[in-house]
């Protein structure tokens, strides 16, 4: 039986193919089951008559090793780590919940 886990990431990265993949080598490292995707880039995947201003990476996991994501998230130098947040879902929850992250440094930190 699955326990899916569902992922809200948002991030103010430039590059979200190379967030992407990182964080998705992390996951297969940890044997998780599943892997981000970048969102179309043309189109709206989202509803709303507007751009979103932020970038989000959203999955559903099954049988997330929570703490492996979040280590993943903050060993990574963001351009903006102030503007990192992590939500979760897990199986049994009946709402998100935000997931306090410990981010050391930036890029260009030195």
């Amino acid at each position: 039986m699955g326990q899916v886990t569902n992922v809200i990431l948002c991030h103010w990265e430039l590059d979200e193919h190379a967030v992407v993949a990182e964080l998705n080598l992390a996951l297969m490292r940890g044997d998780e089951s599943g892997r981000f995707v970048v969102p179309p880039a043309e189109g709206r995947w989202y509803g709303g008559t507007k751009a979103l201003t932020t970038s989000l990476l959203i999955g559903a996991f099954n049988h997330l090793n929570l703490t492996t994501l979040r280590a993943a998230i903050e060993a990574k130098q963001w351009r903006a780590p102030d503007y990192v947040q992590l939500f979760v879902k897990g199986h049994e929850d009946d709402k998100f919940r935000d997931v306090p992250l410990t981010i050391a440094g930036s890029v260009g930190d030195a």
